[in-house]
């Protein structure tokens, strides 16, 4: 079954997708190209460990040529099909009492993509509890879900009109347990999500 996580960011990303705001379509990252398969990639980078998503994706952590920012840890998802479709750089604040640093990286981040890339297509900030860009209707999700997965959580998408997207995400669980993540995914993740869920119906279908 697809991880929530996933599904969520998918849920929110395909209610934005359009009021999309940036032109063109998406790059991937760090030099890297979307649809590499994971050969192509170990002859470039560093695969430190691999992390079976599901029976098609893989996530992979990786010690990029070059670091950026604050950000720690590095992953890559490859799908069996579509290659790299997903690269994703998280910071750790852990001692973050009034969670001062984390919000500065996540506004400074943002600073930076729109800048180049334009204001972002949708923006949440718990603070305020304002959301704006999209009509968020949760009547497909557990509201409990819902709440627990925006709890805390700051969020800033950034959607291209020919394809991809990326979600700049801060999440304050406590002052020893936050993260900022800088997500960048291909146009083909969409294809890989709704696979996968076209797969899982007809799989429920044989029980009906």
């Amino acid at each position: 079954m697809l991880n929530l996580f996933r599904y969520l960011i998918a849920f929110f990303t395909f209610k934005v997708a359009d009021n999309s705001r940036q032109e063109g379509a998406l790059q991937a990252p760090l030099g890297l190209t979307w649809g590499l398969d994971i050969n192509e990639i170990k002859k470039e980078l560093e695969v430190v460990s691999e992390n079976s998503l599901d029976e098609r994706t893989t996530n992979f952590i990786f010690n990029p040529k070059i670091k950026l920012f604050g950000f720690e840890k590095y992953e890559l998802t490859i799908d069996e099909k579509y290659g790299l479709i997903d690269v994703t750089m998280t910071e750790y604040f852990n001692s973050d009492n009034f969670h001062i640093h984390g919000k500065g990286s996540y506004y400074d981040i943002n600073k930076i993509l729109s800048k180049k890339y334009g204001p972002p297509s949708s923006v949440r900030n718990p603070e305020d509890d304002s959301d704006y860009g999209a009509d968020v209707s949760v009547s497909s999700l557990q509201e409990k879900d819902i709440n627990e997965f925006l709890k805390n959580r700051w969020s800033s998408f950034y959607n291209f009109k020919l394809g991809g997207w990326i979600n700049v995400s801060l999440k304050n669980n406590n002052p020893h347990d936050s993260f900022l993540m800088l997500e960048y995914t291909s146009a083909n993740a969409k294809k890989v999500i709704y696979e996968q869920v076209d797969k899982e119906k007809e799989s429920m279908s044989e029980f009906l």
